[in-house]
């Protein structure tokens, strides 16, 4: 696993083959439910595979170099609606 920041994942994924894609994870360090920091891993090992068929709540997809731009609006959506929540607090 690596936690990675929005900006850090995206540079990542731009690289990343098809043949061998990143899932991303939202981050629960510390019982928190937003760090600024996202869990990247590779997503075709049996531990994610797992993660991802059980429903982990965290799963915000799997991505490559061919859809980097998916995971990009996922991860600022995901920044701003942490930002609403936030602010109700």
């Amino acid at each position: 696993m690596s936690w990675m920041t929005k900006e850090g994942c995206i540079n990542e994924l731009k690289s990343v083959s098809e043949e061998s894609p990143r899932a991303i994870f939202r981050s629960n360090l510390e019982g928190k439910q937003y760090t600024g920091l996202y869990d990247i891993v590779f997503a075709n090992t049996v531990v994610t595979q797992r993660r991802i068929q059980q429903g982990d709540i965290g799963y915000l997809g799997t991505f490559h170099c061919k859809n980097w731009t998916m995971a990009q609006h996922k991860l600022e959506r995901e920044e701003n609606l942490s930002k609403v929540a936030t602010r109700s607090k």
